[in-house]
């Protein structure tokens, strides 16, 4: 796989921290063998993925969905 997420959005490198937020996503989707959680995840990625690609696109956005990860590791 390649680097983390967070390594990739302290580079600044969106397209990339993008993608691999995408498989990290379908390996869960995979990992769970839900035929049918698959499914509405794959219906409904059309409309997340653009979404997602406008929100990484507005550097608020981007900084505010970028520190979701650290909030959760403080978590656990």
């Amino acid at each position: 796989m390649k680097p983390p997420p967070a390594n990739s959005r302290r580079h600044g490198r969106r397209t990339e921290y993008f993608r691999t937020n995408q498989e990290i996503h379908q390996l869960i989707i995979d990992g769970a063998a839900n035929p049918v959680l698959a499914g509405i995840y794959a219906t409904l990625m059309s409309k997340v993925h653009r979404a997602r690609g406008a929100a990484n696109a507005d550097m608020l956005r981007w900084q505010d969905c970028a520190s979701i990860p650290r909030t959760l590791q403080k978590k656990s």
